[in-house]
């Protein structure tokens, strides 16, 4: 037997308190909610919130505008199929889902028809219906048809309207019968319960919460089995240490990793010891996917609105509906202060890191669900296992750069590194730094408890690692990874939509990063990296890079000059990096051979399975690329492309990070000829070092920006294909134009952070210490991310930025005093009395303050760049004497804006800083 609810909703964000309460008590197996009023970009857990024991399927609106949309929500524990969902504009939803069980599936159908739908599209919906209707099992179509002209309340159900008469021969066609007879909306039955089997009981109740149609509640007998839902947890707090101290004791690690074994050999022992560790002290707890249900004063409340409900109902009195309001907005009083105590309660117990952790499940939760899959016109990839296996066929085939030479060293091969030999002290550190994960990985053993007995295994893991390094050859299991899709565009729909990221084996990453200090102490020791790289590297970032780039750009503005900006990309740089030619780099900068050899067994022979939900495809090779996710690949990759700087020929600069590469060149109305030749001929240069280095360009991703007051446009080509023009680019995370005044980024970074009416739709406290950590987590992050780069002049940007702060501090002040306040109200309060309030500072006075850190940062070496490109001092050697900076001055709006001058001109002098002038 199972219990369903229908009812329309009229906003799922308005009415989410009530629908949660709905949810905790876990009464209800099946909800068809009608007129949710969600868009495709809001995530389920508005619906679900933090109840773990439903799965969610949705038809919203197709259009932007508000009304519409069907949501059906089924316990974990029924197995359940997405059949349809269907929207059709100004017309209805439709969402159809088969009940899987060992008989024949029973097929639900929620359904909202919008009240002026036309009389085609009320047939198209009526013979949708009927299509689905064609099942071999129980079928039930539930949802607000608004056909008020059919009287259900007689024995044979009459209509005096050609479309009643249609719905009445719809239900003789599919043997369907009609069950609702009372009123559900103003004295109308406009929600409607069909079923080709008997029910067993149902009854009209209450609204949920604000609106308007009352709810529908009914069970059916059916023919299914219900499977507890339940979740293993492994519990940490209650470990045996006695029997796992005891376990580890016996074992001798000296029999274990001798030279007789092969590397394979020892580690998959040792893996053995610690899975068998792993099971005699750690038990597991299985916890029930489901909630707690509410009080009993609450349950008390609900049913009192209930009965309250019924009795307007039958008797229409003004003087019973009164009582039922009253009574009906205590339970929502009572039911918010309940909700406030928990989200409470659950930040005390939590302390504000882990607090944050546990909220960003709700407010940014990850969308791991993978949708159906098209690798070939008219071929769809639906379940899992299809969907792993079509993944796993797409990125094997990224892997085309096969190795053409072993490794080979030259005649009197030196280094003046050493062996990196790792200690048992450096491994044990490491360990300990490293955070706890339950992720599966190929070790078979979560690194939560490798981290746990740290002290007792890191001795013989540490023999491990340094044979690995002795012998040049690296497990097998630290060479197998588990990929997990990631998708590149918001709509993913086709194998190309996704990057692959590899999860590697915990104990190979703990020893890679050991190995990676190795390698970039001794890469700085030889002063290897080229000035123009600004990934991998430490003191540099996102930040540096633009700012060098905007130093360079602005000055050129200044001088009204024009700057051209090539933008180039690698297709699937990662993964096609060939492996005998990265190991030749790696031979050129000398690092020790011992561990090149290991580098060289870390990258061959790879394997690797796609992860899709609760399946793995079969194993695929990995041909060539340094593994996305593995700790050493991002060097490796900053080592194989260090060189791109030097290939380009004199009077074109370039900035790399990463796998970002951006070439320009600058130029006056006198040398307006020479600059495309410079230019084109640098991207030559490029697209030659490419192909030599066996990596494709994006051509569809290459593109170009033209700045300053006067520009030229030039076209550059590559291989005989000209480069996109663009107004518009994004340049790590900033959004670059012709003007570079950023606001088109400041636009849409104001469009995001909107992200405050989340907060407030998810969190029903009014804590002042809550809410603000919420929105120091979430929201003001997104508003200054690279501020020294980015920081607005323009009065209406400054505006719609503070606008956001001021939004929340308003919402908030309104909850806490329980209404929502007008200027004129005597408890409003001014945008910075309400900053005092809640202890926060305005942005524009932080975009400041991260001005001057970074000053004060280049002046310390903080910061690996050449300040004298910026600004230089004038050190003096008297005791009260400081550094007087000096700079170049603007001429333009473009460089007085620009991150030097803007800071040195605006940050007043004060005792504590020292002087600033400009030139």
């Amino acid at each position: 037997m199972l219990n369903f609810l229908s009812s329309n909703i009229r906003s799922v964000k308005a009415n989410r308190l009530e629908l949660g309460a709905l949810l905790t008590s876990t009464y209800y197996d099946i909800i068809a909610l009608q007129e949710t009023w969600l868009h495709s970009t809001t995530d389920n857990t508005i619906i679900t919130g933090s109840h773990p024991a439903y799965t969610v399927y949705r038809a919203d609106r197709s259009d932007s505008k508000k009304g519409g949309g069907v949501c059906t929500i089924i316990k974990n524990e029924i197995s359940s199929q997405l059949i349809t969902a269907e929207s059709k504009t100004l017309a209805y939803e439709i969402l159809a889902i088969d009940l899987l069980n060992n008989v024949a599936p029973t097929r639900v159908i929620n359904v909202y028809r919008v009240p002026n739908c036309s009389h085609r599209n009320s047939l198209s919906l009526l013979n949708k219906i009927s299509d689905l209707t064609d099942h071999p099992g129980q079928v039930i179509v539930m949802g607000d048809f608004n056909i008020k002209e059919v009287d259900w309340t007689s024995a044979t159900p009459t209509s005096s309207t050609r479309l009643g008469s249609i719905l009445l021969d719809f239900c003789n066609c599919n043997q369907l019968k009609q069950y609702v007879t009372s009123t559900t909306r103003n004295g109308n039955i406009l929600d409607l319960v069909f079923s080709n089997v008997p029910l067993l009981t149902l009854y009209i109740s209450s609204p949920i919460g604000s609106s308007d149609h009352s709810k529908i509640a009914f069970q059916v007998d059916l023919l299914h089995e219900k499977v507890p839902v339940y979740t293993e947890l492994h519990d940490y707090k209650n470990i045996n240490w006695f029997a796992c101290c005891e376990y580890l004791d016996k074992i001798n690690w000296g029999l274990i990793i001798n030279d007789n074994n092969t590397i394979d050999q020892i580690f998959e022992t040792f893996l053995t010891h610690m899975r068998q560790a792993f099971l005699i002290s750690v038990p597991i707890q299985k916890v029930t996917t489901g909630c707690h249900n509410l009080p009993k004063y609450l349950n008390n409340l609900k049913h009192l609105t209930e009965s309250l409900h019924k009795r307007v109902a039958s008797s229409r009195k003004k003087e019973d509906f009164l009582i039922y309001v009253l009574i009906a907005r205590k339970y929502r009083k009572k039911l918010l202060k309940y909700q406030r105590n928990l989200e409470l309660q659950n930040f005390k117990a939590r302390g504000p890191s882990r607090f944050t952790h546990y909220a960003k499940f709700l407010l940014k939760p990850r969308k791991t669900l993978i949708p159906t899959l098209e690798p070939l016109p008219g071929c769809y990839a639906k379940s899992d296992q299809e969907k792993a296996d079509c993944l796993a066929s797409h990125f094997e085939k990224q892997y085309l750069n096969k190795s053409t030479s072993p490794l080979s060293f030259p005649n009197n091969f030196k280094s003046s590194q050493t062996t990196p030999w790792i200690t048992d002290n450096d491994l044990f550190k490491l360990m300990m730094k490293s955070k706890n994960s339950s992720t599966p990985t190929s070790d078979g053993v979560p690194h939560t408890f490798m981290k746990m007995i740290s002290p007792s295994i890191s001795s013989p893991l540490s023999q491990i690692c340094n044979l690995t390094m002795s012998r040049g050859s690296v497990p097998k299991v630290w060479k197998h990874s588990y990929i997990l899709p990631l998708n590149k565009t918001a709509k993913p729909s086709r194998p190309s939509d996704f990057r692959p990221i590899s999860i590697t084996s915990q104990i190979c990453r703990i020893y890679e990063r050991f190995l990676l200090k190795q390698i970039i102490a001794h890469l700085d020791s030889i002063n290897f990296w080229s000035d123009e790289q600004h990934g991998f590297r430490p003191r540099r970032s996102t930040v540096s890079c633009m700012l060098t780039a905007l130093n360079d750009w602005t000055d050129n503005i200044d001088r009204g000059n024009q700057v051209d900006i090539v933008y180039l990309d690698y297709a699937k740089a990662f993964d096609r990096v060939q492996h005998d030619l990265l190991l030749a780099k790696l031979v050129e900068v000398r690092l020790n051979p011992s561990l090149i050899r290991w580098i060289d067994s870390f990258l061959s022979e790879r394997y690797f399975e796609v992860k899709v939900g609760k399946s793995y495809s079969a194993k695929r090779k990995a041909l060539c690329g340094v593994p996305q996710g593995s700790v050493l690949s991002p060097i490796l990759f900053g080592i194989f492309v260090n060189d791109v700087p030097k290939t380009l020929p004199p009077g074109v600069k370039c900035r790399q990070f990463a796998d970002d590469l951006k070439i320009y060149a600058s130029f006056s109305n006198s040398d307006s000829n020479s600059l495309p030749n410079r230019l084109q001929l640098a991207i030559d240069s490029v697209i030659l070092w490419s192909k030599k280095a066996k990596l494709d360009l994006n051509n569809s991703k290459t593109e170009c920006i033209t700045l300053g007051n006067r520009r030229a446009m030039n076209t550059y080509t590559i291989d005989g294909i000209a480069v996109g023009q663009k107004t518009l680019i994004r340049d790590l995370g900033f959004l670059i134009s012709p003007k570079l005044d950023f606001s088109e980024h400041w636009h849409k970074a104001t469009n995001a952070a909107k992200f405050v009416s989340q907060i407030f739709t998810k969190y029903n406290s009014n804590d002042s210490k809550i809410m603000t950590l919420l929105y120091k987590t979430f929201i003001r992050p997104v508003l200054e991310y690279g501020t020294e780069v980015s920081s607005p002049y323009k009065k209406c940007d400054i505006r719609a930025i503070e606008s956001i702060q001021n939004s929340f501090t308003r919402r908030l002040l309104s909850r806490q005093i329980g209404r929502y306040l007008t200027p004129s109200d005597p408890d409003y309060l001014s945008a910075n009395q309400r900053n005092d309030k809640y202890g926060l500072a305005s942005l524009e006075h932080r975009r400041q303050t991260t001005d001057y850190k970074m000053i004060l940062k280049m002046q310390l070496g903080k910061i690996d760049i050449n300040t004298e490109d910026f600004f230089t001092t004038n050190t003096f050697t008297k005791t009260r004497s400081n550094n007087t900076f000096h700079w170049k001055a603007g001429k333009t709006k473009t460089r007085r804006n620009f991150f030097i001058h803007r800071t040195l001109s605006r940050v007043a002098i004060s005792s504590d800083r020292p002087p600033i002038s400009p030139n």
